[in-house]
């Protein structure tokens, strides 16, 4: 039995998939819910096999696909209700997604992307797999997804929360941008200090505007 997560924007969509999910004799539905402050933690404490994620409609840079990849990097990420579109297909495969539908999938196609995902399997429209090939093709050999910067080995999530820091955000105001706890956001914090050596935010602001001048 493949166990199964539903986060979606609102109550008709958490409602019409675990109705679906539940239908079916080999998923389990461990929870389902609409996008709260708390959700990724959710997820990493759920690790369900499989995600399935209608993501906010303005949530265009796909920031709780990525929370939620980071989180569970196990769990498989299924995102429906999307744009036919190579570009957002690509921005939602680099933050973590592995299963991608279209706004007019069916919901017997919404199954069996779940079912193909927990063989391990990827799932996308044919037509857009052109766009992953030569995604791929482009990327430089020895590419990775920890980012390194002034010697320093971040991850992607802790050198995007430098950017906000930066900006002089509060752990609150970044939490709810995006979408995780002020918890995880403050450990995040904790961790960028200790790996670049950097005591305070202030310090760590002025580090990162330096480098961008």
């Amino acid at each position: 039995m493949f166990s199964t997560l539903v986060i979606a924007p609102n109550k008709f969509f958490v409602d019409s998939l675990t109705g679906l999910i539940g239908r079916q004799k080999d998923l389990q539905l461990l929870s389902a819910g609409e996008f709260v402050p708390g959700m990724v933690e959710r997820v990493f404490a759920c690790a369900p096999d499989i995600v399935v994620l209608i993501p906010a409609w303005h949530d265009t840079q796909f920031a709780v696909t990525y929370a939620i990849h980071e989180a569970s990097p196990r769990s498989k990420i299924l995102m429906i209700g999307m744009e036919d579109d190579p570009h957002v297909f690509l921005q939602a495969v680099r933050a973590g997604a592995v299963g991608y539908l279209l706004k007019e999938a069916s919901s017997g196609q919404i199954v069996t992307a779940i079912h193909e995902l927990a063989r391990e399997s990827f799932f996308c429209p044919k037509k857009l797999l052109p766009a992953l090939f030569d995604f791929v093709a482009q990327l430089p050999e020895g590419s990775h997804s920890s980012a390194r910067g002034n010697g320093h080995d971040l991850t992607q999530r802790e050198s995007q929360l430098i950017s906000l820091v930066a900006q002089g955000l509060t752990n609150k105001e970044i939490a709810s941008r995006l979408n995780l706890s002020e918890h995880t956001v403050k450990n995040h914090v904790h961790s960028i200090l200790r790996k670049t050596g950097v005591r305070t935010r202030v310090g760590l602001a002025q580090e990162h505007r330096s480098e961008h001048v």
